[in-house]
């Protein structure tokens, strides 16, 4: 059913489908890079893409963006790390944001915008959300307890999640080891 849905968005106007994709930050890693290509890759005819970021990138990264014409919000407190605080902001944020511009799809990169950006899209009736699963983000903090509720976060999202993105068979295996 909702396989049809894009195909449905694109047949029912002549508009580009607006594209929403949401990460933290740019560096040398991987994420940064898949979604940078993703979005240089895809025919600008066809769609209008939003980068959604915060402020942790590299200067060249910087350039680089500027140099392809990517349209690139950034949004603030926007960081890798969990906020109890901050955190709370950025979701009211991104809400506002995905309301505002009546997006198509958001697609999530990494734990942190995978879950916000999930229940923000979902809060402001974005008719698709996809996230890309890049690392296995579900062990790596140093806190069994973090551990606990990123997985009991993502089991969450991923029940109003339509698609997932792996990069690879490994980190597939390790989602769906924790029910995702």
């Amino acid at each position: 059913m909702r396989g049809n849905l894009l195909n449905n968005l694109r047949l029912s106007s002549n508009r580009k489908i607006k594209i929403a994709y949401l990460i933290t930050g740019i560096g040398t890693g991987g994420a940064g890079e898949d979604t940078l290509c993703t979005i240089e890759g895809l025919d600008k005819e066809k769609y209008h893409i939003n980068l959604v970021i915060g402020k942790e990138f590299r200067g060249d990264i910087l350039k680089r963006i500027r140099n392809k014409r990517i349209n690139f919000i950034q949004i603030q407190p926007f960081k890798s790390r969990y906020h109890f605080l901050c955190d709370p902001i950025l979701l009211l944020k991104l809400i506002i944001l995905f309301k505002k511009n009546h997006y198509d799809i958001v697609h999530t990169h990494a734990t942190k915008p995978g879950i916000l950006g999930s229940i923000a899209a979902k809060i402001a009736g974005v008719p698709i959300i996809i996230h890309g699963l890049d690392i296995n983000a579900l062990e790596v903090s140093d806190s069994k307890f973090i551990n606990i509720i990123k997985i009991f976060l993502e089991k969450i999202t991923g029940k109003f999640t339509d698609a997932y993105i792996s990069v690879s068979e490994i980190v597939s295996q390790k989602y769906l080891k924790y029910g995702r």
